[in-house]
């Protein structure tokens, strides 16, 4: 049990550094997103800015509204798994 408490807390920790990560990179590649634009856009190639997605890859993300959002995922999802196999009233 304590073994197995030691396992989950490290793949906790591991899972929040790659959380970290993956955010650091998302803010990276929107920024070199960004600039690609400008210099496209100085060169007179301005034919993919009505690309819609090419708009919201573009777009600055809120990184504390995707914490909040993968937080309450979360949390759900532990709700989820505490009222398995309980009776229902």
């Amino acid at each position: 049990l304590m073994n197995q408490n030691l396992q989950s807390r490290r793949q906790e920790h591991w899972g929040h550094l790659t959380l970290q990560i993956c955010l650091l990179s998302e803010q990276e590649i929107t920024r070199n997103m960004q600039m690609l634009q400008k210099i496209c856009t100085s060169m007179g190639l301005q034919k993919s800015s009505g690309d819609p997605e090419l708009r919201d890859m573009s777009q600055t993300t809120q990184v504390t509204a995707l914490v909040e959002e993968i937080e309450r995922a979360r949390e759900a999802g532990e709700t989820l798994l505490d009222n398995v196999g309980q009776p229902e009233v």
